[in-house]
C-alpha cells in the first residue's frame, strides 16, 4: 500500500504544476488508465516487477515538481496515464482489496494547483519539500527488498 500512495501522491503533485483548467483532464487520464489496468487483470505472479515499477514511477513523478519549467501538455498526459497505469496494476497484487484507497491521494492536484498558482516561491516549497520527501521514501521502499540483508539469506544450517 506505501508504494500506491507514494506514487498517486507524487503525480497529483507533479500534476499540480500544470494549467489550472487541464488538472481535471489529466486526472481522468489517471483514472481512466487505472480502470484499464483493473479491467485487463494483472497475475500476482509478477508482484515484485509491479512494485519496482510503481516505485520507480514514484520517484520520476517526484522528481518532475523539482522541474524549473511547467511540465508540457505531452508530459503532464504521459505522467497522469504512468500513474494510472501503475496505480491499476499494483491494484491486481493487493492483498486487500481496499488497500487502493491510497489512489484518492492524486486528488492532491487539486489543492496543490491552488498553492501554485499563488506563484510565490516559499508556496510552492512546501510542495517541493514533499516531493522530495516522496522521492526519498520511494527510493527506499524500491531498493530495500531488492538487497541483500542478513535477514533474508538462506540459513547456513538449513
Amino acid at each position: 500500500m506505501i508504494p500506491l500512495a507514494l506514487l498517486a501522491a507524487s503525480t497529483g503533485l507533479a500534476l499540480s504544476f500544470v494549467g489550472e483548467r487541464r488538472v481535471g483532464i489529466y486526472l481522468l487520464i489517471f483514472f481512466g488508465a487505472a480502470l484499464a489496468a483493473i479491467a485487463v487483470g494483472i497475475p500476482p505472479i509478477i508482484a515484485d516487477r509491479v512494485t519496482i515499477g510503481v516505485g520507480v514511477s514514484a520517484f520520476v513523478a517526484a522528481c518532475a515538481v523539482h522541474w524549473h519549467w511547467r511540465p508540457s501538455h505531452a508530459l503532464a498526459v504521459a505522467l497522469a496515464f504512468n500513474g494510472g497505469l501503475w496505480c491499476g496494476m499494483m491494484r491486481g497484487t493487493l492483498v486487500m482489496p481496499y488497500d487502493c484507497i491510497a489512489v484518492i491521494l492524486v486528488l492532491l492536484a487539486i489543492p496543490g494547483r491552488k498553492i501554485v498558482a499563488l506563484e510565490k516561491p516559499p508556496a510552492t516549497v512546501a510542495l517541493k519539500i514533499i516531493a522530495g520527501w516522496i522521492a526519498a521514501v520511494a527510493i527506499l521502499t524500491t531498493a530495500l527488498p531488492l538487497m541483500m540483508t542478513p535477514g533474508n539469506q538462506m540459513d547456513h544450517k538449513e
